[in-house]
């Protein structure tokens, strides 16, 4: 007989400074190679505070991908 187990995980991921910006090099070459489009930042309150949205814009049609 199979018995069932339930474990709850409470987990939080942080990054270095370093890290980050690793990553903001990065970044930089997928705008240098895509001229086309831009990395938007949007601000969205939420009950646990301000969170930061980021997605892609086509510059051209102003889509959002």
């Amino acid at each position: 007989m199979a018995k069932e187990i339930t474990i709850d995980v409470n987990a939080r991921v942080t990054v270095s400074d370093e890290m980050a910006s690793r990553c903001l090099r990065l970044l930089e070459m997928w705008q240098n190679d895509n001229p086309d489009k831009m990395i938007i930042r949007d601000t969205v309150q939420t009950t646990e505070g301000v969170r930061f949205v980021f997605y892609i814009r086509d510059k051209m049609r102003g889509e959002q991908e």
